[in-house]
C-alpha cells in the first residue's frame, strides 16, 4: 500500500496477503476531468477549457480495474468530467463485464451519445447509465 499525489494505492497482492478481500467494495474511476458543458450545479472542477490533468493511460486504467477486481471489488462507476470524452470507455466497460463485475455504472450528460456508445450500453445488462444534467 502506498500513496501518490492524492491517491491511495492499494495493490491486489497486499489485500490478498493481509486477508481482507472485503476492503474494496466500490471503485470510482474519473476517466477525465474535462467536460463539454459547464453546469452550474456540477461538483467537478471541469469544463470545456479544463486541461486533461491527472489522467491515466488506457493500460493504467485497465490495470486499476483488474487490480480492484482481484482485491475483491465487484462494483465500479465511471465518472468525470464527462466520461464519454475518453475514447476507451467502451473497452473499459467490456473489460469490467469480462471480469464479471456485478455492477457497472456511468455518470454522463449523454450529449456525446454515439451509435457505438448506445450499442455498448445496450449490450451490457449490468450497466446503469445516469444522466447528470
Amino acid at each position: 500500500m502506498g500513496q501518490r499525489g492524492g491517491l491511495i494505492i492499494v495493490q491486489a497482492d497486499w489485500v490478498r496477503q493481509n486477508g481482507n478481500t472485503d476492503a474494496l467494495q466500490f471503485l470510482w474511476i474519473e476517466l477525465t476531468n474535462q467536460c463539454n458543458l459547464q453546469c452550474s450545479h456540477c461538483y467537478a472542477e471541469s469544463g470545456p477549457h479544463t486541461a486533461g490533468r491527472n489522467t491515466l493511460s488506457s493500460s493504467q486504467y485497465r490495470q486499476v480495474i483488474i487490480d480492484a477486481y482481484e482485491a475483491g471489488c465487484r462494483q465500479i462507476q465511471f465518472i468525470g468530467g464527462e466520461p464519454t470524452l475518453n475514447p476507451d470507455l467502451p473497452a473499459l466497460i467490456q473489460l469490467c463485464s469480462d471480469l464479471s463485475y456485478t455492477f457497472i455504472e456511468v455518470f454522463t450528460n449523454l450529449t456525446r451519445l454515439s451509435n457505438e456508445l448506445v450499442a455498448c450500453f445496450i449490450s451490457h445488462t449490468l450497466l446503469e447509465v445516469f444522466l447528470t444534467r
